[in-house]
């Protein structure tokens, strides 16, 4: 009988070669990319994670910094219209580091709302021209009255009140203009923390003021006070009066209803005492509707 051949054992260069096939096989290769992709998407979120807590850490630290600006040899170039007294040397004294800035760096909006805090300014109007122009366009508060009042801590005051009833520190306006506004008498004035509260309803003493500039300007030149104790135009059941003083004639009333015709009526009685040489009467009562009180010295 013939013997068996006996199996001969692998060499190592047999077990490198299948070692070899075993690689190459799709199944090998697929985990070997599995394997690249894991660690890649590790690493990636491991710096960005990183780049995150870096990217916190330091705009924790400069947040409270203030940003450096940075400050221009000549000033910019400041046009300034407007239809008041307000001048370029006010607004000079008033934002002096301002005009020293580059035009980009302006903060258009922050400007306007800073100069219409001024109570002075009723409208605003900022545009940055580069690269070195500002231009400011400003609407101003006309004063109707003046009245002294005291904050809560200090001496007494002088204010002006406007036409839209805000109540305001005048600047720039002339001496001879102070002087020629009367004065406001007989009405309470609420506090707030930045001043006093907006006097409402004003319009309709505004109107009385301006029909007597128009029919007896003479006359109206001449007022010195306003005095508003018995004005209260949230009754609306009866008309308020408005109490006007001067040196010629003690007191003047009118009522808020239809003031035009009653300055008419003021007009032609002045000209009837100067016609007839009458003399200025001291009391004139123009509140009555079919009717006119008048008093004259006794």
């Amino acid at each position: 009988m013939k013997k068996q051949a006996r199996k001969q054992a692998p060499t190592w260069k047999d077990l490198q070669k299948k070692r070899a096939r075993a690689g190459n096989t799709r199944a090998a290769r697929r985990r070997r990319w599995e394997l690249l992709f894991r660690s890649f998407l590790i690493l990636f979120l491991f710096g960005l994670i990183l780049s995150g807590i870096l990217g916190i850490a330091y705009y924790a630290r400069v947040a409270d910094k203030e940003p450096v600006v940075e400050e221009r040899a000549d000033p910019l170039q400041l046009e300034l219209q407007t239809d008041g007294v307000l001048s370029e040397g006010w607004f000079r004294e008033a934002f002096p580091e301002l005009l020293y800035q580059p035009a980009r760096s302006i903060d258009v909006q922050q400007l306007r709302e800073s100069l219409e805090s001024v109570g002075q300014i009723a409208d605003a109007r900022v545009v940055v021209g580069l690269p070195d122009r500002l231009r400011i366009q400003l609407r101003e508060r006309e004063p109707l009255m003046r009245v002294r009042l005291r904050r809560k801590e200090g001496d007494p005051e002088i204010w002006l009140l406007a036409r839209d009833g805000v109540l305001y520190q005048g600047i720039h306006y002339p001496t001879e203009t102070l002087r020629r506004l009367p004065g406001l008498a007989g009405l309470k004035i609420r506090r707030r923390e930045d001043g006093f509260r907006r006097v409402r309803f004003l319009g309709e003493v505004a109107r009385i003021l301006d029909s007597g500039k128009e029919h007896v300007p003479s006359l109206a030149r001449h007022w010195r006070v306003v005095d508003l104790s018995d004005w209260n135009p949230l009754q609306p059941m009866r008309s308020s009066l408005v109490r006007l003083r001067s040196n010629h004639i003690r007191e003047i009333v009118v009522s808020t209803e239809n003031p035009e015709h009653q300055m008419k009526r003021l007009a032609e009685i002045l000209q009837h005492t100067q016609r007839y040489q009458l003399g200025l009467p001291v009391f004139i009562d123009l509140s009555f509707s079919n009717e006119v009180v008048i008093r004259y010295n006794e």
